[in-house]
């Protein structure tokens, strides 16, 4: 879907340089540089991101009359990875590490392999760490973290309690659960702020007014092209959510109507993306209401496709909890 920079596929004495729309083929190894992505996207809608520095393999991708996969085994030989699992049965997702496995149950998970261990950080939904030695740890909750090394496998805990230490040693294993930007938007994931590896400290401000300190000059800022401090403000939107005590959907409504005062759309409905959906979205994820869930991704989609007559009619005045 894209590729930034240098990356290659090698299968055996034949290297090629990949670009955007390219096919893999099965056998072949993904390569980058120090600057490199590549962001796949496979027929059954499975999405795999490989960072710079990395190396992976496509071992085997087998497909079945209905367009689900009946196999999809990959190698991960090095460096930084996101793997989002498709519409097939998730027994049919196999990914291997020079230190271990990792089984897969309906996921969304960054990984990191590095020189003696594989890091994991999860996202959504429940997947299996394994070591080489079949020790096995189970990740099943939003932001956990998790390692195996050849004989052992353990949960890191949850990255949002970690300490300033653990913290900074998890932002260099998942770059993009710190900067999401390099990323098109297919293949971020909204749970991503909630981890609070995003910016060099946790953001927990404490109301709306709080929030809007961060996100109001951030914002403006994206919209005239500097994404230094991209996640800042869907950072700032999580913390303050998570740290709610009580009924959450009229606090979510109040914030999602200050944010939605933010979009500043540009003359003919042209302007630099900002992270502004994805500060909706972590909205809508902390929101207690399905409706208002809906209302509020909607909003967030409108605004991502810059559709301004559509805007126009979400006037901030009319949020509610439904």
């Amino acid at each position: 879907m894209a590729v930034d920079v240098d990356a290659r596929a090698e299968f055996g004495d034949d290297i090629r340089v990949l670009t955007a729309g390219d096919d893999l083929k099965i056998g072949e190894t993904v390569v980058t540089d120090e600057h490199g992505l590549v962001q796949i996207k496979f027929s059954d809608e499975t999405e795999l991101v490989v960072g710079p520095n990395s190396q992976l393999l496509l071992e085997d991708y087998l497909l079945r009359n209905d367009g689900s996969v009946g196999k999809l085994a990959i190698n991960a030989l090095s460096g930084s990875f996101r793997f989002v699992t498709g519409q097939s049965n998730k027994d049919d997702y196999s990914i291997k590490t020079p230190t271990g496995t990792i089984g897969i149950r309906g996921t969304a998970f960054d990984f990191a392999v590095e020189p003696v261990k594989t890091r994991m950080l999860m996202y959504h939904g429940t997947s299996t760490l394994c070591g080489a030695g079949n020790a096995c740890v189970t990740m099943q909750q939003t932001c956990e973290a998790g390692e195996a090394e050849a004989a052992a496998a353990q949960s890191l805990g949850l990255s949002f309690t970690a300490d300033d230490a653990r913290r900074a040693s998890l932002q260099q294993s998942f770059r993009y659960a710190d900067f999401q930007k390099p990323l098109q938007y297919l293949f971020r994931v909204e749970q991503v702020p909630i981890c609070q590896l995003i910016g060099p400290a946790r953001f927990a401000p404490a109301d709306i007014p709080a929030v809007m300190e961060i996100c109001s000059p951030v914002i403006a800022e994206q919209y005239q092209g500097v994404i230094d401090r991209w996640g800042y403000c869907s950072a700032a939107v999580a913390g303050f959510l998570t740290n709610l005590t009580g009924p959450a959907d009229q606090q979510v409504a109040d914030l999602t109507a200050a944010l939605v005062e933010l979009f500043q759309p540009g003359t003919g409905c042209s302007a630099n993306e900002t992270e502004l959906p994805e500060a909706l979205s972590v909205a809508a994820l902390k929101s207690p209401d399905a409706q208002q869930q809906d209302a509020i991704r909607e909003i967030g989609a409108t605004i991502r496709d810059c559709a301004a007559v559509r805007t126009a009619a979400i006037l901030p005045v009319q949020a509610s909890a439904n």
